[in-house]
């Protein structure tokens, strides 16, 4: 084994694609997903090599031509990117892939040919490839120790206790629209003025909608494990830590002390799965994580052929087509979450993210799919304010269903978790109604902080919420009124991280 080490580069590119976006997003991604990639890409690429072999005859020769064959086939979407999407040489997928198809032939074939001993060649490759990984892998890892090790997370002291009264409690849904600016700033910069219609609308239906609220984080990653564990973070750059507490987090383990059955609608990103939850709603195949690492294979374009098997196989399964998947999913959890009302025999303590308004840019204004053509034509702008005007109708109906089937009053809130993202858009700003409003929502961070945030607290809970409360407070408010905690409320503050230091907090005070 050790003396036949320098031509492990098969296995070692094999495994590549999998670890190397682990290590780009270890904080968003468990374990458990990533092993059965690593499985699939071990067997791919050994099937590859026995192939190889059988037509070279030489571990040296078909080796070099394996790895040249995975490289292309596993890394086929970056390759694409880059050479023939993005750069001057514009091509379709199978234009790309019948250019690769000749250029891995041409090597195969003078590698055939040749009478050059391989072994340093094998051996350059096999230790190059393996600093990759490690390097990679020593990322991960860090990451994972950093998290475990970190002890600042346990100082919100709750009161956890037995509760005789189970069939009162209320119902609570806490629905996060990822990306969904304040009103006003949708109103008055982007000169979507229906908005204020679905305010009036939750208004009408007893909803306090805080005119002032800012996001207490620029991101998702950030903001929504402050919320859940009702405190703030210490540490941008901790995304693993943050990822642990985004899925383990006080909310729902003092819910849970109460007898509430926890739901967990998640999205395609991080939440995408709650192991601590009761039962996790979804839709696809295959995690966000897994779906990234197929699309950036050359098995991608199977999604783009039309009147074939792999269509209805796409159409059953959801796998092949990301986009489309995101599109299913939505509704998915659309219609699962209004089924819970009454359906439950426990208190539901109901989790639910969308990635609606800012996502994948999927929806038009009635909700019907876009393809990433149409999507890319609308532009930036209306392809946002096209998913805000459907999510709006459809979480209007969702809050009249749930209102409707509810046995008691529910608690229920609607809730962005951060704003437009108007610093990564500054190439259109001129687009906005009100660009010279545009300009002053761009911050350190990426991402304008006013969001979305309505409250439906029945019998007097609203009586405590105020315009400017943020998401820190959004469960302290929640759990002193209707559970008797006394939690001390925490100012309402707007984090990015420091410019000068990646580690460190500073007080967006715009």
């Amino acid at each position: 084994m050790i003396k036949n080490f320098h031509i492990a580069h098969p296995f070692l590119f094999a495994v590549l694609p999998a670890v190397f976006l682990w290590g780009q997003n270890f904080g968003e991604v468990p374990i458990r997903e990533v092993f059965p990639a690593l499985i699939v890409f071990i067997i791919f690429g050994a099937l590859a090599w026995g192939f190889f072999w059988i037509f070279f005859r030489d571990f040296e020769k078909s080796a070099a031509v394996t790895s040249a064959f995975l490289i292309v086939t596993l890394f086929f979407g970056y390759i694409y990117e880059i050479f023939f999407y993005n750069s001057f040489i514009k091509l379709r997928f199978l234009s790309a892939f019948i250019i690769l198809f000749v250029i891995i032939t041409g090597i195969g074939v003078l590698i055939k040919k040749t009478k050059k001993d391989l072994y340093n060649l094998n051996k350059i490759i096999t230790i190059t490839i393996g600093i990759f990984i490690l390097l990679s892998l020593f990322q991960v890892i860090t990451g994972y120790y950093n998290s475990y090790t970190d002890k600042q997370h346990s100082d919100v002291e709750v009161i956890v206790g037995t509760n005789d009264n189970k069939n009162k409690l209320r119902d609570i849904y806490y629905i996060v629209l990822d990306g969904y600016s304040s009103p006003d700033v949708i109103s008055s910069v982007m000169g979507f003025k229906e908005i204020n219609q679905t305010v009036n609308s939750l208004e009408q239906k007893g909803f306090f909608v805080a005119s002032e609220s800012k996001s207490n984080y620029p991101g998702t990653l950030l903001s929504l494990p402050s919320s859940l564990n009702m405190r703030y973070l210490e540490d941008p750059s901790a995304h693993k830590i943050h990822f642990t507490l985004a899925e383990n987090h006080k909310a729902k383990d003092f819910l849970k002390s109460q007898g509430y059955k926890y739901l967990h609608f998640g999205a395609d990103a991080f939440t995408y799965f709650n192991r601590y939850a009761d039962e996790n709603i979804n839709l696809g195949l295959f995690s966000p994580y897994q779906t990234a690492v197929w699309h950036n294979t050359i098995f991608r374009p199977i999604q783009d052929l039309s009147d074939t098997r792999f269509d209805r196989l796409a159409e059953k399964f959801g796998f092949l087509d990301r986009d489309l998947t995101q599109w299913k999913r939505e509704k998915f959890k659309l219609k699962k979450l209004a089924e819970v009302p009454g359906k439950e025999s426990s208190p539901v303590f109901a989790f639910a993210h969308f990635l609606v308004p800012k996502g994948a840019n999927v929806f038009d204004e009635n909700g019907d799919f876009l393809t990433k053509e149409e999507a890319d034509e609308r532009g930036v702008i209306k392809n946002y304010l096209g998913h805000v005007a459907y999510i709006n109708k459809e979480v209007e109906s969702l809050v009249d269903t749930i209102l409707e089937n509810s046995d008691h009053e529910p608690i229920i809130v609607i809730q962005g978790d951060h704003g437009f993202p108007f610093w990564g858009y500054r190439d259109v700003i001129e687009e906005f109604d009100k660009p010279e409003l545009a300009k002053e929502l761009i911050v350190p961070g990426k991402y304008s902080f006013p969001i979305f945030n309505a409250y439906y607290f029945p019998d007097g809970g609203d009586k405590l919420l105020y315009d400017s409360v943020s998401p820190v407070n959004t469960f302290r408010i929640l759990l002193n009124y209707y559970f008797g905690q006394d939690l001390e409320l925490l100012d309402d503050t707007s984090y990015t991280a420091d410019p000068d230091d990646s580690s460190k907090f500073i007080i967006w005070d715009k």
